[in-house]
């Protein structure tokens, strides 16, 4: 779910002159087409201002290709890859937790970069890697480290045995992201207590609708074995 304004406000001041500024919020995958500026704005300092009460950002969710999800975390102030680097690695850090042997994500190679950069070994044996959705139509062929790094393809074990499709369902997440979002109105004005209550109950009912419906088609979902 996602509680973030559709604008920027921020003011700028110039000596006895303040001008108030603001843009619409750019999405939190892809890749920006405008390259930074790199020298500071002559106009004077930035002054940012929050007009009303402080919303959270979104409500991110960690699913299992079968749909079952695993985990979520409340956001504030924006989607950071490093929040999200973090709490998968703690998701998968509890006793009894089987650290996946893929991790796929929206913006998978800036996780995937600062991984590499910061040199975490707990992500060596993880392929991460960019779902099939976002990868075709959020982020440029020309990109070279997203297209070496995280295109799922390379990975043949996520292919079928013809290598016409895929074994799971790339964008599961995305999916529940629309069942999620359908609460927004509802969780609008709660407070932290009541928030977190209500979607760890909806989480649970939609856990146990998921293992259903995976029943009556004849599978068998279950939790992993311990290691």
């Amino acid at each position: 779910m996602n509680g973030r304004k559709e604008n920027h406000e921020w003011f700028t001041v110039s000596g006895m002159e303040v001008r108030h500024h603001f843009k619409r919020s750019e999405g939190c995958v892809g890749v920006n087409d405008e390259e930074p500026c790199p020298t500071k704005s002559d106009q004077g300092r930035e002054l940012w201002a929050q007009f009303g009460r402080c919303h959270t950002h979104n409500e991110q969710t960690l699913v299992c290709p079968c749909g079952i999800i695993i985990g979520h975390v409340t956001f504030f102030g924006a989607e950071a890859v490093s929040n999200v680097i973090d709490f998968v690695k703690k998701a998968f850090s509890v006793p009894c937790a089987h650290k996946p042997e893929h991790f796929i994500y929206d913006t998978a190679c800036d996780a995937k970069w600062q991984v590499e950069a910061c040199g975490d070994p707990w992500w060596r044996d993880v392929g991460m890697c960019i779902d099939v959705w976002h990868l075709l139509n959020k982020h440029k062929t020309t990109h070279d480290y997203c297209q070496k790094n995280c295109n799922p393809a390379d990975y043949l074990e996520l292919m079928n045995d013809d290598n016409t499709g895929w074994w799971f369902n790339t964008s599961v997440a995305e999916q529940v992201n629309v069942w999620l979002g359908s609460y927004h109105a509802i969780c609008w004005e709660m407070l932290p207590v009541k928030y977190n209550f209500f979607l760890d109950k909806m989480i649970c009912l939609c856990n146990c609708v998921t293992v259903r419906r995976l029943e009556a088609k004849g599978w068998s979902p279950r939790h992993a074995p311990p290691l």
